[in-house]
């Protein structure tokens, strides 16, 4: 029972795109605020300092993906949050396997 409370919250929380800023860490704990209502969540301005770190720019995502040469999408944000690298700045264009291989990560195979 409890173990299907968990998968069902993993599932949920799964396509939601987490950094350490932005719109989905914002749902994501309003999620766990409804599990854990005593929680208390404090938002911190991007650019504040605390202690020795400044906290980074909101990462948000609206869409992003990579075509083959066919134009079929063989990378796509909308599908996987991890076909994308955080914090990844835009890019448009049209590039050859080799220019791709210098700012991609694979499995090998």
């Amino acid at each position: 029972m409890i173990g299907s409370k968990i998968y069902k919250l993993a599932k949920k929380l799964w396509p939601i795109n987490r950094s350490i800023t932005g719109n989905g860490v914002r749902t994501t704990l309003k999620i766990f605020k409804k599990i854990c209502p005593n929680l208390k969540i404090i938002e911190v301005a991007s650019g504040k300092k605390v202690f020795d770190w400044k906290i980074p720019k909101e990462w948000n995502v609206k869409e992003a993906w990579l075509k083959g040469p066919s134009g079929e999408k063989i990378a796509d944000f909308s599908k996987n949050n991890l076909h994308l690298v955080g914090y990844s700045i835009p890019i448009k264009g049209k590039f050859n396997l080799d220019q791709i291989k210098k700012h991609i990560h694979t499995i090998k195979n």
